[in-house]
């Protein structure tokens, strides 16, 4: 089964098994083979319009995200990085992520890593509630190496926090390019 299909059943499963919850899509163009995972916080505004998780979407954080992606994978980054939320499903309007969304989002996130796990090589963690997960993941996770940074949206657009995300991203690039294990 291609990896695009288990993440297509693993959606379907859970909005079966959650039906008051509701998912976004993952992107069809990085469900092929892709060797990095990035971890936002949850699905914004844009995400919900479009019903997808991609760098092409019409936000900030999409724009950045994939001005980021591009540093370190070149033009083909949005084929080489798998882009999953800390919160998979969408919150209410106006609603905040606590704890306890996290706890009930590690039991997906456990699903999605034996899924992702054979083609993932890097996990970056972007925001405070995707950094809150690096725990969980470098427990189950043993071959991946690990990054965070600060969440891309218009809030995070301060230029220390601009160049502290650059220097991750470059940090990708050099760390795969030394381990040969990326196609960059």
């Amino acid at each position: 089964m291609s990896l695009s299909s288990s993440l297509d059943e693993i959606l379907n499963e859970w909005r079966v098994k959650h039906p008051n919850l509701s998912f976004p899509n993952f992107d069809p163009q990085s469900t092929d083979k892709p060797h990095t995972l990035i971890l936002l916080e949850s699905p914004g505004p844009e995400v919900e319009n479009s019903k997808i998780i991609s760098m092409a979407n019409n936000d900030a954080t999409a724009r950045e995200l994939y001005r980021l992606a591009k540093l370190a994978f070149g033009e083909g980054a949005r084929s080489q990085v798998l882009l999953w939320n800390a919160i998979p499903w969408f919150l209410k309007k106006d609603e905040k992520i606590k704890s306890g969304h996290l706890g009930k989002a590690k039991l997906l996130h456990f699903q999605l890593i034996k899924v992702v796990e054979p083609y993932i090589r890097n996990v970056v963690f972007l925001g405070r509630p995707s950094r809150d997960l690096l725990p969980f993941y470098s427990g189950v996770l043993k071959s991946c190496r690990f990054f965070g940074g600060h969440h891309t949206g218009m809030k995070a657009q301060k230029s220390l926090l601009i160049k502290e995300n650059e220097a991750v991203f470059l940090n990708i690039k050099t760390s795969a390019a030394a381990k040969s294990e990326c196609n960059i």
